[in-house]
């Protein structure tokens, strides 16, 4: 196949951040082209401004939609999807998008709730040594001076529901089996 890159432009620069794609060059030495955006932040219902949540960035207080993070899986039914994360009314979340052709320049589809929204996010779909499909992300727990793992269980859902996935939650430090 050929090389693509998925990347976020970053809110600090255009204020509502962006997902992005680019050809690469089968060598992976340069890009080929201009990048296309997939999609925006505020394509999302639930993303938030980070001034609206009272989030700082260097200090400060600032208007802006974050896209961060993507993340890309192809599920047994042959959907690929993306998560990715941006921050919502529980601050840092994970959301998910579906590319409607199935290829990774899509369209895509955002789902309109977070896949996971109590401040966790950053997340990559892998399958366990067991066979379960598990979501990673990292979170920063207030007055713990550790991050956390956060593993996620995720099942696939029906047809019916496309991309949509049912989420069941559990915590595991850093360093635990």
């Amino acid at each position: 196949g050929k090389p693509w890159m998925i990347f976020c432009h970053e809110w600090v620069q255009i204020t509502d951040g962006t997902i992005e794609l680019v050809r690469l060059k089968k060598d992976l030495s340069a890009t080929i082209g201009k990048p296309v955006t997939l999609f925006k932040a505020t394509d999302a219902k639930w993303v938030k401004s980070l001034g609206e949540i009272g989030t700082s960035y260097q200090n400060n207080i600032r208007h802006g939609y974050v896209t961060d993070g993507p993340f890309l899986y192809r599920t047994k039914t042959g959907k690929l999807i993306m998560i990715w994360s941006s921050f919502g009314e529980e601050k840092y979340a994970v959301g998910l998008a579906e590319s409607l052709s199935g290829k990774v320049r899509g369209p895509w589809k955002v789902v309109q709730e977070p896949l996971y929204r109590a401040n966790g996010g950053h997340g990559m779909i892998f399958r366990a040594l067991d066979g379960r499909l598990l979501l990673m992300g990292s979170r920063k727990i207030r007055f713990a001076p550790l991050d956390q793992a956060l593993y996620t269980v995720i099942r696939q859902a029906s047809a019916q529901r496309s991309a949509l996935l049912s989420v069941c939650l559990f915590d595991v430090l850093l360093g635990s089996p």
